[in-house]
């Protein structure tokens, strides 16, 4: 019964980081197939683009770490 319980512990351990991750990503990036204002996207460059994936990408290094 105990080493079930530990395999079942490092499961649900690894979804719920899985779930932290993709989870607000998901919301991120719903935005673009909605028909709501995104911050640039009427200016012509994607720096803005690039500010939002960059803050994307150090939410995914943050949770990892």
């Amino acid at each position: 019964l105990g080493e079930s319980t530990v395999e079942t512990n490092v499961f649900a351990s690894r979804w719920t980081v899985i779930g932290a991750i993709l989870v607000p990503l998901n919301v991120v990036t719903g935005l673009w197939g909605m028909n709501v204002q995104v911050p640039g996207e009427n200016s012509g460059s994607l720096r803005e683009f690039f500010i939002i994936l960059g803050g994307c990408l150090a939410f995914v290094v943050a949770v990892i770490t």
